[in-house]
């Protein structure tokens, strides 16, 4: 595999990102990355701007509850099924990053939102892609639409059974 050189910048810039997600360097260290695709990669601008903001909501909504919300989850099984119901209307990484501060059972908060992922097509934001994949290349949304949910709410079914029968005490 061989990068040019916009390749090797993309990378240090994802680097750039993780240093900020880890609070190392400041949060707006991400503004070079935009201030880069600019300069260097205006393709990389032909992206799917609803679905972008649809994530900037489900994120920016989360950290809005974070700040009304204080409560302390210590119970494994809440831990579990919090995380897992609120994936359902949030979505599963914002819901991990919401449940992260109300929890230090780190072990139940993953299970639930893994669990949470399965469910309602907001269940997971990879789910919301597939939709709007399908739905360009495809007039019967509805089928799909119904077998998504019948499947993904056996398997959040088999889920939580799962945890609860093996992990919850």
């Amino acid at each position: 595999m061989k990068l040019n050189w916009v390749g090797y910048s993309y990378l240090a810039l994802f680097g750039c990102f993780i240093l900020a997600i880890l609070k190392i360097v400041p949060l707006a260290t991400g503004g070079i990355v935009i201030i880069f695709a600019l300069i260097f990669d205006r393709e990389s601008f032909n992206i799917d701007w609803f679905l972008l903001a649809t994530f900037l909501a489900f994120f920016g909504f989360t950290d809005n509850l974070e700040k009304i919300i204080h409560i302390s989850i210590n119970n494994p099984l809440e831990a579990f099924l919090y995380p897992a119901l609120g994936s359902q209307i949030m979505s599963n990484v914002p819901g991990a990053l919401f449940f992260a501060d109300f929890t230090s059972n780190w072990k139940a908060l993953l299970w639930g939102v893994s669990v949470g992922g399965f469910g309602s097509l907001v269940g997971s934001l990879a789910s919301l892609i597939s939709y709007r994949l399908y739905r360009a290349k495809t007039e019967n949304q509805n089928r799909y639409l119904v077998k998504f949910h019948i499947y993904n709410y056996v398997l959040f079914a088999i889920g939580v059974a799962t945890y609860i029968l093996c992990f919850a005490r």
